[in-house]
C-alpha cells in the first residue's frame, strides 16, 4: 500500500510509485520537485514535506542508534 493512502494523498501514488522505488528515494525532494511531479496543491506539498521531513529525523535517529550500539 501506498504511503500516500495514509496521509490522505492517495491520488499521488501512481506518480511518485513510478518515479521513485521508496519512501527513502522520496525524502529529499523539495517542493520544486513535488511541482515538477504534479502536486500543485500548495498544501498537499506542505503536508508531504512535512512528512517526509519528519521520516528524515526518524531515520536519522535510527542511524545515530546503530552507531552507538556497535
Amino acid at each position: 500500500s501506498c504511503w500516500l493512502s495514509q496521509l490522505g494523498l492517495p491520488q499521488y501514488c501512481m506518480v511518485l510509485e513510478q518515479e521513485y522505488d521508496g519512501v527513502e528515494d522520496l525524502l529529499h525532494l523539495s517542493e520544486y520537485d513535488l511541482l515538477e511531479l504534479g502536486v500543485h496543491n500548495h498544501l498537499h506539498r506542505l503536508h508531504l514535506l512535512t512528512s517526509l521531513h519528519l521520516l528524515q529525523e526518524r531515520e536519522k535517529r535510527r542511524e545515530l542508534r546503530m552507531m552507538a550500539e556497535g
